[in-house]
């Protein structure tokens, strides 16, 4: 039996606790946070096998650590990627 159907919940879902949260009244989505604080808040690590792209700015709260070396236009990296020249800032 086929069932031709978006998958559609309504204020709200969770999943296991708050291993997946969803609170629609704020549009924001917690993995393992049952109060997110921003529209995605993602409490452990997360591996991403691809690209990440950032439309704004990337804030870092804590140590940044570079496996590999970086590239790209106005950067530049030394000492396996310590020091770190992202040219002008605004």
């Amino acid at each position: 039996m086929a069932i031709d159907s978006d998958f559609l919940v309504r204020n709200g879902l969770v999943v296991n606790n708050f291993v997946l949260y969803a609170n629609a009244s704020t549009a924001r989505i917690g993995i393992n946070n049952n109060a997110p604080d921003a529209t995605l808040t993602i409490t452990g690590t997360a591996n991403v096998s691809a690209n990440v792209n950032f439309g704004q700015r990337l804030n870092v709260t804590g140590p940044v650590v570079f496996a590999n070396s970086l590239t790209g236009p106005g950067v530049t990296t030394a000492l396996d990627g310590f020091l770190i020249d992202c040219g002008t800032f605004s």
